[in-house]
């Protein structure tokens, strides 16, 4: 069996989907699969289910999702500790750690010299993703710190596998993808500067040069903020046409 978190909350088996039930099944789920194999106590639990408000019957019901839960995955799967319960499961059959894994080997293998290994593991972890974590479950303000970090983490896993590209000379193949994150994220400067070098290795000067003249309105005009200083170093080399600019050169990020 594997479990989905990144996008809708899935349960497979055999890549055939697994009806887990009602959205509180589904919560419960989640809290113990992005903390998997180890203990989450029941407070945690109730609180990702009911929030700050649970029912009386909170604890009991609590019982009732996990003995459905069970029935599901198999009566040792939710194991009993001492003061909460723990999801016994293989953590490479969580895609979380699966994304967290393949993004650790890309970053390894980036920082080796290996662009090529890097852009298929990096490629590996960005498939796994299929939305927002968590999207189907609504607004839950205990998962609020994880989303925020893995919609980090993607952005990171990202550039790193553009950086990939840019260093298999793909760079004409990449200025489509960049051009649409810069409008995804106006003010994320790494995708900027990326852009500008994907343009300026493609023969485009004038546009890289445009890209930069459009990134110091928008951070001025609406975070009043003058372009760092790694997108300000990219946007000297294009102006110089400095043969030297490529993947050793330090690009900005956030």
């Amino acid at each position: 069996m594997r479990i989905n978190l990144l996008g809708t909350v899935e349960l497979l088996d055999d890549r055939t989907s697994v009806p887990i039930g009602s959205r509180k099944r589904r919560l419960l789920l989640a809290a113990l699969a992005r903390r998997v194999c180890t203990s989450v106590s029941v407070v945690d639990l109730v609180d990702v289910i009911w929030g700050q408000s649970p029912p009386r019957s909170a604890a009991c019901n609590l019982r009732t999702y996990l003995f459905d839960l069970r029935r599901v995955l198999g009566a040792r799967s939710i194991v009993r500790t001492g003061s909460g319960y723990r999801l016994q499961f293989d953590t490479a059959d969580i895609d979380l750690n699966a994304f967290d894994r393949a993004a650790g080997r890309g970053d390894t293998a980036l920082s080796a010299g290996n662009p090529r290994l890097a852009r298929r593991e990096l490629a590996r972890a960005l498939k796994l993703w299929r939305g927002d974590p968590f999207a189907d479950l609504g607004e839950v303000a205990a998962f609020t710190g994880d989303v925020q970090r893995l919609r980090e983490r993607r952005l990171r896993v990202l550039e790193q596998r553009i950086e990939a590209d840019l260093q298999l000379g793909a760079a004409a193949d990449v200025v489509a993808e960049l051009t649409e994150l810069v409008a995804e994220h106006p003010y994320h400067e790494r995708f900027r500067g990326q852009l500008m070098l994907a343009l300026y290795r493609s023969g485009r000067q004038a546009n890289a040069l445009e890209v930069f003249r459009a990134a110091r309105a928008t951070l001025h005009d609406e975070l009043g903020i003058e372009p760092g200083s790694e997108l300000q170093a990219t946007h000297r080399s294009v102006l110089n046409q400095d043969h030297r600019i490529g993947w050793s050169t330090p690009l900005c990020r956030l």
